[in-house]
This record gives structure tokens, C-alpha cells and sequence, in this order.
């Protein structure tokens, strides 16, 4: 078997789960990451292309050393470009879907850092969820990507902030102060509302979807590599890191073990 994705499935401020995504001899799996973890990891390939929502695999089964993707899927998926869009089209194929599509715009804290990002509308709790967002205020509902990158943009350098944290800048703010949190969001919604006509503020408060409260001390990042055997018992998720105990409290990046090949223990 090998991992293909992680993602988060549930509605709206209701119920989140996290899950593994899973080829299994060709047919896409999710397994929910629930109580316990047991798997050893192998290396890491291509994780092929998505084309009209159809999974495919990748055609050479090709052995990466970064990323997801090799070069070959990349030109092929659908949608691999847009992730690197900024308001210039590095997509032509998907334009007039982009042009009809519609678009919030969004500001997350993490702890004392806030991000702004955008989200497609069908997606936006969702890709709240999926990046571990601590609070976050919904500002802006636009069409168009092209035309919202360039807003968000322009909300970047208006508050000074970041479009994009890594998974190393998630772990380090996991147990992030909730006051910070909502100080620095309320003091970025402050400056956008006296500079631009802002008509949406709705913020949300995202923690009890992570569990964070079962861990009682700063875990310790596991540094993936070929062989690993991850096994424990999972007691939080919040975005794309889960947090396991296993005689300590460990994090793991879930984006680093995608591409990997595994070996799952059910029992």
C-alpha cells in the first residue's frame, strides 16, 4: 500500500476526523486515524495525477526524493500548478473553471501568527481543519482565483504577514496561547477594516476539533526515514500533525510520510 494524501473529513463546525489516503493495488482508500497507530514506512514514490476527479497512479511508479509528485504528474494533474499561484494563471487548462468559481478569503492564527489564504467555497471549513488553525475569521467572498490571489496578496503586504506555515512552524506552535491567538487576529481584522470595505467577520473558534488537551507536555518531532516504524497510541490531531504516546509524546509531520509505501498493522 502506499499514502497518497491526508485529509480531514466532517461539517462545518461539527465533527472532524482525520484520515489516511491510501492506494491499494490501484482503488483509493481512507483510513480514519482513530485510536492507534502501527505502521512501518518504506520508501517514498510518486503519488500520480488526478484528472476529471479520477485517481490514477503514476505511470513509471517513480522514486522521489521531495515532494509528491514526480515531473511527468505534475504536468499532467489537474490542479498541481494552481497550488503556486499568486495571481498570475500557471494553469491555463483550468482558467474558465477558476474565472467561474467563487472564493473565500481568510485570515488564521496560529498561536501568535496569523496567515491569510483563500479557500474555494465548498472547502472553507475544511481547509481550516486541514491546516490546524487555532482561530480564524472569514473576511471576504469574491469569484474568480485569479482576481482572490491578488486580494490576498494585497492583504499580505497590507498586514505584513504569511500565506503559507510549514510543517516544522505547526509543530513548533502546536501548544500555541489561545489569547495570542485571538489578540493577533483581532489586531489584523482591526487594520483591515479601516482600509478596505470589509462586510464579512465571522471568526471561528477551531480547538476542540484537535484534542490538544490530552497533551500534557511538548512533543518530540519524529524525523522520517526509509524502515521507521511509527506505533502508538494517537491522542491528538491538528492539521497535518498528529501528536502519539508511546512511553512519551512524539508529533509527526503527516505530509512527510506521503508518497510513502507502508506496511499497516490493523491488529
Amino acid at each position: 500500500m502506499q499514502i497518497i494524501g491526508f485529509k480531514w473529513k466532517g461539517n462545518g463546525m461539527h465533527s472532524w476526523t482525520p484520515h489516511l489516503v491510501m492506494d491499494s493495488n490501484g482503488e483509493v482508500e481512507r483510513l480514519p486515524i482513530s485510536d492507534k497507530i502501527d505502521i512501518k514506512l518504506g520508501e517514498r514514490f510518486c503519488t500520480g495525477y488526478t484528472i476529471n476527479g479520477r485517481y490514477s497512479r503514476c505511470p513509471n511508479h517513480a522514486k522521489i526524493s521531495s515532494g509528491w509528485r514526480c515531473e511527468q504528474c505534475k504536468k499532467t494533474d489537474d490542479f498541481s500548478f494552481c497550488i503556486q499561484c499568486s495571481g498570475d494563471c500557471l494553469n491555463e487548462r483550468q482558467r474558465e473553471l477558476c474565472k467561474s468559481s467563487s472564493y473565500y478569503i481568510y485570515l488564521a492564527a496560529f498561536d501568535s501568527t496569523v496567515k491569510v489564504g483563500i479557500s474555494h467555497e465548498r472547502r472553507f471549513f475544511e481547509r481550516l481543519i486541514e491546516q490546524g488553525a487555532d482561530f480564524a475569521a472569514r473576511i471576504a467572498f469574491m469569484q474568480d482565483g485569479m482576481v482572490v490571489r491578488k486580494a490576498e496578496q494585497t492583504i499580505k503586504r497590507t498586514l505584513n504577514c504569511t500565506d503559507r506555515m510549514r510543517g516544522h512552524e505547526k509543530n513548533e506552535r502546536l501548544l500555541g496561547d489561545p489569547n495570542a491567538s485571538v489578540l493577533q487576529i483581532s489586531k489584523a481584522l482591526a487594520v483591515l477594516k479601516d482600509k478596505f470595505d470589509i462586510n464579512m467577520l465571522e471568526v471561528y473558534d477551531l480547538r476542540k476539533f484537535y484534542g490538544l488537551e490530552h497533551v500534557k507536555k511538548k512533543p518530540r518531532m519524529i524525523r522520517v526515514r526509509d524502515g521507521l516504524r511509527i506505533a502508538g497510541d494517537v491522542v491528538a490531531a491538528k492539521g497535518n500533525i498528529i501528536v502519539i504516546k508511546n512511553g512519551y509524546f512524539y508529533s509527526l509531520n503527516m505530509h512527510d510520510i506521503i508518497g510513502r509505501e507502508v506496511e499497516i498493522n490493523l491488529n
